[in-house]
């Protein structure tokens, strides 16, 4: 590089800064293809100038190389169609065609490249909040839209850290009651086990555990609840639910069952309350056995689907529950440890 034309003055030219007399010494010097590493480091520096406070990556040496073959070819389509320096009345700036080459260049090139890796750049990462209650206790968690979820013992929740889709979803394994805030535009939609439970704003409350039918009941609003196939990928509808209504869905069977059941249940569940709503025996013994961590063992398999209804407080012992249920579901029972058998 000539000792007279400096960094200073090759920025001083890209600002149209430069007198006519300094204009002529940098396009000679712009004439020598011996100053490739100069105008690399002029280059990336007036790069870092124009994507200043984005987030885009810097350019591949590839893309520079590119950028100022485009450069030259400019000013040489320049210099074929005879474009001169114009003179301004002194102490005015000097323009020059070859500058507003450079210039536009640049600021065209720097526009595409941050539009271009804007609009490639993967969607940012949501990082997913999941919340487990073990066996022998609920919890209550409050969602980014604070929608609010009650979760039974023994159950997962997962959910985004902040909805930014077009619907708030929400995974499930267990039980847990939802009372989710209105949103018209969001849809709610709870996924578990193969079935979604869609809501634009209600309460009620779904029991999704392994090898047995998923359940979804309504205290208040509207629900729409739907299969999924597995192999299409779309979603069965399975029944529209009002208060006071359920649906239940065994993949099992293929076996679609609705009913009517008591709100005051699903308030008191919510509650931390103990209910079963015509639960057959084996069912309320699962229950019992996540809330008391204990084992029930059913001596006669035939007495396993006998319904059973009542509704005990969180606070009960374990004999005192069996003693109550024993009577309600005229059976018998057998207590030692940790181990129950019901005859």
């Amino acid at each position: 590089m000539e000792e007279q034309v400096t960094r200073a003055l090759l920025e001083k030219f890209l600002e149209n800064q430069c007198t006519a007399t300094e204009t002529a010494l940098v396009l000679k010097w712009l004439e020598h293809p011996g100053n490739e590493q100069q105008l690399h480091e002029l280059l990336t520096g007036e790069w870092q100038k124009t994507i200043e406070d984005t987030q885009v990556e810097n350019p591949s040496d590839e893309q520079m190389h590119q950028w100022k073959q485009r450069i030259r070819t400019l000013i040489s389509e320049a210099d074929n169609e005879k474009v001169y320096p114009v003179l301004k009345p002194p102490g005015k700036p000097f323009y020059l065609k070859y500058a507003a080459i450079w210039i536009t260049t640049i600021i065209g090139f720097s526009a595409f490249w941050v539009f271009h890796n804007r609009n490639n750049q993967p969607p940012p990462v949501i990082a997913m909040v999941e919340k487990h209650n073990p066996y022998g206790q609920r919890s209550t968690i409050i969602l980014p839209d604070s929608s609010i979820i009650y979760l039974g013992a023994g159950s997962s929740i997962q959910f985004p850290e902040r909805f930014t889709g077009k619907t708030r979803d929400i995974r499930l394994t267990g039980e847990a009651f939802f009372e989710v805030v209105h949103n018209p535009k969001k849809a709610f939609i709870v996924h578990a086990a193969g079935v979604q439970t869609c809501v634009l704003g209600t309460s009620f409350k779904i029991e999704a555990f392994p090898n047995r039918p998923v359940s979804v009941s309504v205290a208040t609003g509207k629900v729409s609840v739907g299969s999924l196939d597995t192999g299409s990928l779309k979603v069965k509808p399975l029944a529209v639910l009002l208060p006071g209504q359920m649906v239940s869905w065994d993949a099992a069977t293929q076996k679609v069952t609705s009913n009517f059941i008591a709100v005051d249940g699903l308030t008191q569940w919510k509650q931390g309350k103990l209910v079963f709503q015509h639960a057959s025996l084996s069912h309320m013994a699962e229950d019992l056995e996540r809330w008391y961590k204990v084992k029930i063992n059913i001596n006669n398999p035939k007495r396993a689907k006998e319904a059973i209804s009542g509704v005990l407080p969180p606070t009960i012992s374990v004999k005192d529950a069996m003693e109550v249920l024993s009577i309600t579901g005229h059976f018998k029972y057998a207590l030692k440890d940790s181990t129950i058998r019901i005859y």
